[in-house]
């Protein structure tokens, strides 16, 4: 029988990210700060509160007239202090987390480094496996589990490390070198040949088969529409129903900036494109080369509308270009964003962007 740990989980299950593990996150990070030593003595301490306090104002309650609801308000109180505490207990220990990753920057640099990543999330998965068991073996977590998954390191590691690496905060640093050594091995591990070669044969495969919106529908409102379908259903079904309640207007109102900011993101989706669909997406033109044929972005936009068929994009449904043109108009606009370096930053592509956009004759003076 499989030996169990302290966690009574199976041993061999330690080798594996939590996501493999427990059905949701916020279950792991309720086990995961339970198992935390100081917590508990605090928790208990709290618990201890927050019983008296019940008695406590159940009693001042009764002498000002509260009656029989006294202890009733007492214990909506006390779950509000629950809640407080859990609320403060969550953004602990996500800064507790954000400077391990600061201070363990070499030790994840390290694995980095040896496992070539690019924005591949089964390899990060990997890093973060070594990275939860250096972390307890350290005895600098407080459980084995420090990460939910490699998503979760990827991120912490371009938020807290890799950008600010970039605008110059460790410039101070004593390994400093090492620290742009390593960054400049993570940049070129996004381009590895055989994540590009794996790519470009699923888009291959892919932009045969898909059809292009501009192929189905009218035009590009009645596409609009057709995506944004759900949308119109359910906000007239929650007109109906508050309505029939006399908060219509109050509905139309919420309803109304919903769409807005739903249109606003539908019109502008390119920039916020992830690190690895914007890498994606940028793959699909270089494969391509729509240089000097403009036909080229059709089969652009077939493939890449394939590719993130499986994806929610945003709050709308199906393909992600109407034609050729919309998808030449998105990329040129993405890569104006990227080089610009701002909103959802990516300066690992910003020499890509430019060698993209001279490929493709963009106007270097256009703006997003």
């Amino acid at each position: 029988m499989e030996g169990k740990s302290f966690l009574g989980l199976a041993s061999d299950e330690k080798t594996q990210v939590p996501a493999k593990v427990f059905r949701c996150q916020a279950l792991w990070a309720i086990r995961d700060v339970f198992k935390w030593r100081k917590f508990q003595i605090v928790a208990a301490i709290f618990v201890g509160l927050i019983c008296a306090s019940v008695v406590g104002l159940g009693r001042l309650f009764q002498t000002h007239g509260a009656g029989k609801v006294a202890y009733l308000l007492s214990a909506e109180f006390a779950f509000l202090g629950i809640e407080l505490f859990f609320a403060a207990t969550v953004i602990f220990i996500e800064q507790k987390k954000k400077t391990t990753v600061r201070q363990q920057r070499m030790e994840l640099f390290r694995q980095i480094m040896a496992q070539q990543p690019g924005t591949a999330l089964a390899k990060w998965d990997v890093i973060a496996v070594e990275m939860n068991d250096y972390l307890n073996k350290q005895a600098i977590w407080h459980s084995p589990w420090c990460f939910y998954d490699g998503a979760m390191l990827f991120a912490f590691f371009r938020t807290l490390i890799y950008i600010p690496l970039q605008d110059g905060k460790f410039d101070s640093d004593a390994e400093i070198v090492l620290l742009r050594d390593a960054a400049q091995n993570y940049e070129e591990s996004l381009f590895a040949s055989e994540n590009e070669n794996e790519k470009t044969g699923r888009v291959s495969n892919l932009s045969s088969e898909k059809k292009l919106p501009v192929e189905l529908h009218h035009s590009k409102a009645t596409w609009v529409l057709t995506r944004s379908k759900k949308m119109i259903v359910i906000g007239s079904l929650y007109a109906l129903v508050y309505g029939w309640f006399g908060q219509l207007l109050a509905v139309v109102i919420f309803e109304c900036f919903h769409f807005a900011i739903s249109f606003y993101v539908f019109w502008n989706r390119a920039n916020f494109l992830s690190l690895a669909d914007s890498l994606e997406f940028m793959n699909n033109v270089h494969k391509f080369e729509p240089w000097e044929d403009d036909s080229k972005w059709d089969e652009i936009a077939r493939a890449t509308n394939a590719a993130f068929s499986g994806k929610r994009m945003d709050n709308f449904d199906n393909d992600y270009f109407f034609d050729g043109n919309h998808c030449r108009q998105l990329f040129k606009q993405r890569l104006s964003s990227i080089i610009a370096d701002r909103k959802l930053r990516l300066p690992e592509l910003i020499p890509f962007a430019h060698e993209l956009r001279a490929a493709c004759g963009f106007d270097s003076k256009d703006q997003v």
